[in-house]
């Protein structure tokens, strides 16, 4: 049986000249889990890094050689151990994974290992199983070094203690001075594609309703952000993982494991900036379109919000108090909570690209989904110059140009009856708008009721 809590990562890759950062699901595991799981644990010192790509060219592993000091758990075999990790650098290109296990040249760790496969041993559960040690202490517990040994081999420690935080920004190289330096997308591109291969049984238009409603929850956050409208569906069923084709691309397919992946790529040249992302969904799981209160399915929209806030370089948080804020590390099956912002998500999307709260639509499809046979939109401007209003399908397809001309500061309301550029009738149900002003633009779904 699957496990019912699954921990949300932010995956990110450090490269040389091509980056690609991911955020991926996994099992969450406890200390005493980790112990269990573990063939052996070792104390020890990070003496080499190597990183190569694998005969395929699909993944860069680093391969770390940790000079032991003491066995924790497991006989003891090499005074040298290897582990593998996922990500690295390699010639001008590299990969880095944020909540994969990060080691740095002479540091000293606990680790909690596989067995050895392949020459090299994994550690278990990802970022969860590697532990640093500064001034006799485990850094990520604040509990001395003897502490943890204890509780490892069966001993009962205090409480870890983790300060609280509204948000957290990806990429640790990103952070200067406490300020957020990079990892944002430019002006235009943020349209995206879906490459519909689930095996659950979801329809092309379930999948992009699904999706481009999680894309709409950050449209509206009051950012100076917007994902623009979906850009059509990609037919290629064998896409199955990234490819960095400068296609924002969501698919279906294996993750090795974890129950969606988020890679997000970026140059060296141009660090702040990424210049592509794509999202892979694990089929291993079963998804459901609307799956709230379902006991064994995870919700589509739910989960891709979350993503999509790995997209937009937010990572996650595990503190009890966070735990209705959509970038919460963890989901249950059947849970939608996340599908809409907490403050703290909204201040963080504020905190990369800038408030643009001034220019967010007055009414959302929440507030105004239509009435009788028309739909409403509401949207403010604040300063003078060209606006335009355009609504879609939810297969990304324009159908109505309602708006296109200069239009001074204040607030408007549009209403749509249905008609189409062609001249033709929409049929009744969800579609979105875009709007564009001189100040922000912004995308949001509306109900077109007959």
């Amino acid at each position: 049986m699957k496990a019912r809590y699954v921990l949300l990562i932010m995956v990110l890759f450090l490269l040389a000249a091509v980056y690609a950062p991911a955020s991926a699901i996994v099992i969450k595991k406890e200390l005493p889990q980790l112990s269990q799981e573990a063939s052996s644990v070792i104390m020890g010192r990070v003496v080499s890094m190597e990183s190569k790509w694998e005969a395929d060219r699909s993944i860069i592993n680093t391969y770390v050689t940790i000079r032991v000091r003491e066995h924790i758990k497991g006989a003891p075999t090499k005074s040298d151990v290897v582990v593998r990790v996922p990500g690295g650098e390699v010639d001008d290109m590299g990969l880095y994974i944020s909540e994969a296990p990060w080691f740095e040249p002479n540091q000293e760790v606990i680790v909690f290992l596989t067995p050895e496969s392949r020459g090299a041993h994994s550690v278990v559960g990802w970022y969860q199983g590697k532990f640093t040690i500064e001034n006799g202490r485990v850094e990520e517990l604040d509990l001395p070094v003897a502490e943890v040994e204890n509780y490892i081999k069966g001993g009962i420690p205090n409480k870890a203690k983790r300060p609280p935080a509204c948000y957290k920004l990806c990429g640790y190289t990103w952070l200067k001075n406490g300020a957020y330096s990079g990892g944002k997308y430019g002006p235009g591109n943020q349209g995206w594609s879906i490459n519909n291969n689930n095996l659950d049984g979801m329809t092309d238009t379930q999948v992009a309703t699904a999706l481009t409603s999680a894309t709409a929850a950050w449209n509206g956050a009051g950012a100076c952000w917007d994902f623009r409208a979906y850009a059509g569906a990609i037919t290629h069923s064998n896409i199955t993982t990234t490819v960095q084709d400068y296609v924002n691309l969501i698919t279906f397919g294996s993750t090795g494991g974890s129950v969606a992946t988020t890679y997000n790529w970026y140059t060296r040249k141009a660090r702040t900036a990424i210049i592509e992302t794509d999202l892979v969904f694990d089929d291993g799981w079963l998804w459901g379109y609307n799956a709230c209160g379902s006991a064994n399915a995870f919700d589509l929209q739910e989960v891709a919000t979350h993503e999509l806030g790995h997209w937009l370089c937010l990572g996650d948080l595990y503190g009890i108090t966070d735990a209705a804020k959509t970038m919460y590390g963890y989901v249950d099956y059947g849970e939608c909570i996340k599908r809409t912002l907490d403050q703290c998500d909204i201040d963080g999307i504020k905190n990369i690209y800038g408030t643009c709260a001034a220019a967010t639509p007055l009414a959302d499809a929440k507030k105004a989904p239509g009435r009788a046979s028309f739909g409403e939109i509401y949207y403010s401007v604040t300063e003078a110059g060209p606006v335009t209003v355009r609504i879609f399908d939810i297969t990304g397809r324009l159908l109505k140009v309602v708006v296109d001309e200069n239009q001074s500061p204040g607030t408007y309301r549009i209403a749509w009856d249905g008609a189409t550029q062609a001249g033709s009738r929409a049929a009744a149900g969800v579609y979105f708008y875009r709007v564009e002003t001189p100040g922000a633009s912004w995308s949001s779904k509306l109900i077109l009721v007959k």
